[in-house]
């Protein structure tokens, strides 16, 4: 017992010892680390990116596109067809040159198509990632200078939606296994975030139709001299603002696979 007592007596008196004498990886000891406090803050990605402007606009672009590869792969589709009721209404005979030159259109025409959806296919999986990332890294420029200005030490990203709100009990169970399970309203960022993004792309809409306007009622000119982009300021939510940008903010044009929360 008399060891016991004494083993835990020395462990009380040397661990303090013995993580004064430590030191943190820039070589500070605790009596040198600067005293603040941590701030964190939260964000709802999930909602930035199903209300973000530019997102709506980037994968409206998108589908138009998809819409029109869809109508151009139809028309190649209405080919094959016609060429196969040709040859089905031919009295060539199989083997024949004429039958075989029907034949080798169709087989032609099937490559095409298969070709075309494929080409189609990956490009239309590039640029979703590409709009992905360049929302992705829009959001991760706002928040760092957004964290910076409001000294938050920290960022989490976390549901809004409460899981009392759910329906589905499988939702449910989801939000039961959140991570964050009590915040204050002032520790979430997401909507001067969503607002300061929304205002960018609002305020570069209005000049590229500005830009236009003015590039169609100049004449006589060979060419049109570049405007200069004027400076860039954070919106006003409630009681803050993002921080002025002092320099070219990340222009990245960005999916990483579908944000989900």
């Amino acid at each position: 017992m008399k060891s016991v007592l004494f083993a835990l007596t020395c462990s009380a008196v040397c661990l303090p010892l013995w993580l004064s004498a430590q030191t943190n990886a820039d070589g500070q000891s605790p009596e040198q680390l600067p005293e603040f406090a941590h701030q964190v803050g939260l964000i709802d990605m999930a909602y930035v990116f199903k209300n973000s402007v530019r997102f709506k606009s980037l994968t409206d672009e998108l589908q138009q596109a998809i819409t029109q590869t869809d109508h151009d792969a139809k028309e190649i589709v209405d080919r094959i067809r016609r060429l196969q009721a040709q040859l089905n209404a031919s009295t060539a005979e199989p083997g024949s040159p004429e039958y075989q030159k029907l034949e080798d259109q169709i087989v032609q025409g099937k490559t095409e198509l298969e070709s075309f959806k494929r080409i189609a296919q990956q490009s239309f999986l590039r640029r979703e990632a590409e709009i992905y990332k360049t929302i992705y890294l829009e959001v991760e420029d706002a928040v760092t200078r957004y964290a910076a200005y409001y000294k938050y030490t920290l960022i989490l990203r976390f549901d809004r939606q409460e899981a009392t709100a759910q329906d589905d009990p499988q939702e449910i169970m989801n939000g039961m296994h959140r991570n964050i399970v009590y915040y204050r309203a002032g520790d979430d960022i997401t909507e001067p975030i969503l607002k300061f993004l929304n205002d960018q792309w609002s305020d570069q809409v209005h000049r590229d139709l500005k830009f236009q306007a003015e590039e169609q009622n100049t004449t006589g000119q060979s060419a049109i001299q570049p405007q200069t982009q004027p400076t860039r300021k954070g919106p006003s939510s409630s009681n803050r603002n993002i921080e002025p940008e002092t320099g070219s903010s990340r222009g990245v044009k960005i999916r990483a696979g579908n944000i989900t929360r």
